[in-house]
């Protein structure tokens, strides 16, 4: 008797779609960083952060048109007040003004153009988890696998006390007429725009490197009574929305932010 060839059935027609599904929708869920939406001027300012060919005047006037904005929503008044602020955020850009800090520059020189979320491939990922509730701030500066550079920060909204026993900075930051930490403005907050009360002072107050689970000092004497007032400051949120916000440090420094659900560092 002829022996028998065992076909096996071909797979259904619902099976291959299915499977195809699945994997793009587990793709998009890995490469999706955030379920937030952005508006309008906000997409536009991200837009140019990321385009090779948008020029820093560009990128200027996107974040100056943003912030001449008003409010989305009253929800959004009063940005440093009542822990709008809390939560994590991912740095996309930072201007790099010659008064910043030689530190500050080297640490985020890959920011300039706006990178992290939008770019996969940047070599520095900076992070700031915000929690004014509990007057505090975390930088987390995460440039390598395996090495992180976390530096604290006591923080409170100037309208709610600012930090506690921390008056407001004082000297320029100069040593010797040189930029050594930053040159510092001690303009006092603006409050009567319709954006209300944006100030938020903090003060630096320690700092770590991580190296693959070791724990190194921060390389920066925060606790050193001598040079205390260089590590007080301030930071104004100009502009606030659902998941992005644009701040100006008392440094002159200008920084774009997005709320971030990753957790990195």
């Amino acid at each position: 008797m002829p022996t028998r060839l065992a076909i096996p059935s071909a797979p259904t027609r619902r099976a291959i779609p299915s499977a195809c599904v699945f994997l793009v929708a587990f793709a998009l869920l890995l490469t999706s960083t955030s379920s937030y939406t952005y508006t309008a001027p906000e997409q536009a300012l991200l837009n140019s952060l990321t385009s090779p060919t948008a020029s820093a005047e560009t990128i200027r006037s996107n974040i100056e048109t943003l912030c001449s904005l008003p409010p989305p929503s009253p929800n959004f008044k009063d940005p440093a007040a009542g822990g709008k602020l809390n939560g994590r955020w991912e740095l996309v850009y930072q201007s790099s003004p010659s008064t910043s800090s030689p530190v500050q520059r080297l640490l985020t020189s890959s920011l300039r153009r706006g990178v992290s979320a939008y770019d996969s491939s940047s070599s520095t990922k900076i992070f700031q988890d915000v929690d004014l509730t509990g007057r505090r701030a975390i930088d987390i500066v995460v440039s390598a696998p395996g090495l992180a550079v976390n530096v604290t920060a006591l923080a409170g909204a100037g309208c709610e006390g600012g930090v506690p026993g921390v008056e407001g900075r004082r000297g320029s930051g100069r040593v010797l007429g040189l930029n050594v930490l930053g040159v510092s403005s001690n303009d006092p907050e603006d409050d009567t725009t319709e954006w209300g009360k944006v100030r938020v002072d903090f003060l630096f107050d320690a700092g770590e490197v991580t190296l693959w689970g070791r724990k190194f000092p921060y390389p920066v004497p925060f606790r050193l009574k001598a040079l205390r007032d260089n590590f007080i400051g301030w930071i104004d949120t100009v502009y606030l929305g659902e998941a992005l916000r644009v701040g100006k440090g008392n440094k002159g420094t200008t920084f774009v932010l997005v709320r971030s659900d990753r957790e990195d560092g």
